[in-house]
């Protein structure tokens, strides 16, 4: 048989019960968690992004998609036929 919940009573009305309570601040504990490492995640995608277009840009001479730079790689053409 379970044990029917109680609830207090305050000036401010009807206040859950404990465990309601303990719940509420398990799951409010997860949401601050989760928004956390959803924001780390962010991050870190963002500077691997970034990581990955200067690497492209130094691998191949040529601008990578967040570059706004137009005609790149025009140098390493020259310089590869300057070298033949």
């Amino acid at each position: 048989m379970t044990r029917p919940l109680t609830f207090r009573v305050s000036n401010q009305g009807v206040v859950c019960s404990s465990k309601q309570a303990a719940k509420r601040e398990q799951g409010d504990a997860v949401t601050a968690e989760y928004n956390a490492v959803k924001e780390k995640h962010t991050t870190m995608q963002t500077a691997l992004a970034t990581a990955e277009d200067l690497l492209l840009t130094l691998l191949t001479g040529l601008a990578g998609s967040s570059a706004q730079s137009s005609g790149g790689g025009r140098d390493m053409g020259q310089t590869a036929d300057a070298r033949a």
